[in-house]
């Protein structure tokens, strides 16, 4: 088991960062298995049953601008180069706003749908790639860049959607949007007992901004302090710099685990309770929306949403990555071997004996996996295939 766990890591560590959607069958089963694409086929499927709707291919982000438009950006195969696009789902109309250079390693919308944060690493003189933020007014497709030396991520946006947050000089920054004022929030003094390596800190702002949790580390682990009031307090067990999020004023959630047993936690703080609300999953792609107050993350490859309202889980059935919800809280986005689809939420939630047809397809074709260890690419292949056998007969069970 720990073996599949480290290869798993290695894998994910050594893939480029720009290419978020992984397709862990390609991992464990050979590239020549005539299987690969039967499954590719038979899960794109399960999006025809709910009429997802296809915006692009080739797509490494996306986020909402409001109830009906999105930006994406799309990558250019074999290439450094990006397309910056913006898209009305209720016309089905595109347009390019911008194309720009480097490897994307990250991208984040702002909570107001105004502002899009785009970290990359960009070949220039130097033969170490330098590392820049592009901060991109939507609704003006105005830009600015700022240095951002280090390759790892090195910012947060705050959930109002009005300031960028990064580690600078003696402590933590915050740059208005608006303005392009900047000011210290944090003197490093007041998070200093968090810190244990070199890469940057990122400081995470509460709603009401009366609170901020600053972490620091990297490989899977992570220091962390909420400060407010003068007073810090440490929080344990965060292993995703990237998947660390603000609920409300009194709830955090964040990824703990190591790689294969991955889980999501919803931290109270007003009594220190922990609520998982998935575990032993291979990755987890923890995100929020704050205006449609909901939480999406993985089991093994399914998309899983969690509402803050109604406080149920709900397993989609779909298999995905990226989620992000419109600020309604009625559509969402989801990338599938690089396709960007927007999906109605009540048709996912109606559907869901449709698409058990395609969960019997998919469970089949692994089932003929394990008995033809011939497709294998690994000695781990094996125990991958028995998880997600044991995904879809659940999915199957919980539909009849």
């Amino acid at each position: 088991m720990r073996s599949l766990l480290c290869l798993l890591l290695f894998v994910i560590l050594t893939v480029p960062v720009s290419a978020r959607d992984i397709n862990l069958d390609e991992i464990y089963i050979r590239n020549s298995s005539s299987y690969l694409p039967r499954l590719i086929n038979a899960k794109l499927d399960t999006y025809l049953k709910v009429d997802a709707l296809f915006v692009d291919s080739d797509v490494i982000f996306a986020g909402w601008v409001n109830g009906d438009e999105l930006v994406y950006i799309r990558e250019i195969p074999g290439t450094q180069k990006n397309i910056l696009c913006r898209y009305n789902r209720r016309y089905g109309r595109r347009a390019e706003l911008r194309r720009f250079d480097g490897a994307v390693t990250h991208a984040r919308i702002s909570g107001n749908g105004r502002y899009l944060v785009i970290k990359r690493l960009i070949q220039r003189d130097r033969l170490i790639p330098e590392g820049e933020l592009l901060v991109v007014n939507i609704l003006s497709n105005s830009l600015t860049v700022l240095k951002s030396p280090s390759p790892f991520l090195d910012f947060t946006v705050s959930p109002d959607g009005g300031s960028l947050l990064q580690e600078g000089s003696g402590g933590i920054w915050e740059t208005s949007f608006y303005t392009g004022m900047r000011r210290m929030t944090l003197k490093k003094g007041q998070y200093r007992g968090i810190l244990h390596s070199s890469n940057p800190s990122l400081a995470f702002l509460s709603p009401d901004g009366n609170k901020c949790l600053v972490i620091n580390g990297g490989g899977g682990s992570y220091n962390g302090a909420i400060l407010a009031g003068g007073g810090a307090r440490k929080i344990r067990g965060i292993t995703a710099s990237s998947e660390v999020w603000w609920i409300d004023n009194t709830q955090i959630a964040y990824r703990r685990g190591y790689t294969g047993n991955f889980s999501v936690v919803l931290h109270r703080l007003s009594d220190d309770t922990r609520r998982t609300l998935v575990d032993y999953s291979l990755n987890t792609n923890l995100h929020y929306s704050y205006q449609a107050r909901m939480m999406s993350f993985l089991k093994d490859g399914i998309i899983c949403l969690y509402g803050m309202g109604e406080r149920k889980l709900l397993r989609t059935g779909l298999e995905g990555e990226d989620i992000s919800f419109d600020p309604n809280g009625q559509y969402f986005t989801s990338l599938v071997f690089r396709k960007l689809f927007i999906l109605n939420l009540g048709k996912v939630r109606r559907r869901q004996i449709e698409m058990k047809r395609s969960w019997g397809i998919i469970l089949s074709l692994y089932e003929k996996l394990k008995l033809h260890t011939g497709e294998y690419e690994n000695e781990y292949s094996g125990e991958y295939i028995n998880r997600k056998v044991r995904l879809y007969r659940d999915l199957i069970r919980g539909a009849e």
